[in-house]
């Protein structure tokens, strides 16, 4: 019988094999937190393994680098198969459009064996933001949550 061990590109194997089947209802974690929280538990999957995660409670990010004052980072959110929950930060791409150098924010990577169950968008447009430090509702941030199934293909 076939089963995902007969997939032997990496890509094709994560997309069938770790996917999230809850809308958690990411928000912030309470008025003035550097934490985040789910309204709703988890239904997932991982390697192909049905999973369940209570829903978050004053979740912290993984340490990343500070964000600069005029940047727009994404910040992955994902569980392994123990329930971990681990966030991952996102990346800049620069680009020639018009002979005119142009940077955009990317996705970050999600590593093998891990279900992404949802992305916060912050765009730093007059304070910095550093993980775990700065509010998510600073004054100067614009902060999104957002539950997804899969990571999505292109920035939100």
């Amino acid at each position: 019988m076939a089963g995902l061990r007969d997939i032997t590109d990496q890509a094709t194997h994560d997309l069938l094999a770790n996917n999230n089947f809850t809308a958690g209802g990411l928000v912030i974690n309470a008025a003035g937190a550097t934490s985040f929280k789910s309204a709703l538990p988890y239904q997932y999957m991982v390697d192909g393994i049905f999973k369940a995660k209570a829903a978050l409670a004053a979740q912290a990010f993984s340490p990343h680098p500070q964000q600069n004052i005029g940047i727009t980072q994404y910040y992955a959110i994902g569980l392994d198969g123990s329930g971990n929950v681990t966030t991952y930060q996102g990346g800049e791409e620069t680009f020639i459009l018009n002979a005119i150098p142009t940077t955009v924010p990317t996705l970050p990577s999600i590593p093998s064996g891990i279900c992404p169950i949802g992305v916060i968008k912050i765009v730093s447009t007059s304070a910095p933001f550093l993980a775990n430090t700065t509010p998510l509702d600073t004054v100067g941030l614009a902060v999104t949550y957002y539950d997804v199934s899969l990571m999505p293909t292109v920035p939100m």
